[in-house]
């Protein structure tokens, strides 16, 4: 991986990382490799939980990340809604 690689899945990792320490009773996954940018999550979470980043990811696309996890109500319907699977909802201390 070059350089510039190294940055962005350090810039990934960070955003990632900012988003579990803002939960409340549950932990949002967003999976960046599986993600597609697709939006579908965004439109199906009442609470607003996702956003789409603003930086492009290795795959070329704008991954969701969860913003507001500690707004996360577990209803389910981003995981049940996005078509590659690339997300999960856990109550807190589960894997």
């Amino acid at each position: 991986m070059g350089r510039g690689g190294e940055r962005r899945a350090e810039r990934e990792a960070r955003l990632f990382v900012r988003s579990e320490q803002r939960l409340g009773r549950y932990v949002v996954h967003v999976d960046g490799e599986l993600c597609d940018g697709c939006g579908v999550c965004i439109f199906f979470c009442k609470p607003s939980v996702f956003e789409l980043s603003r930086e492009l990811s290795l795959r070329g696309v704008y991954p969701a990340l969860a913003v507001r996890a500690e707004a996360c109500t577990a209803c389910g319907l981003c995981e049940l809604g996005c078509p590659q699977l690339a997300l999960c909802v856990s109550a807190r201390g589960e894997p």
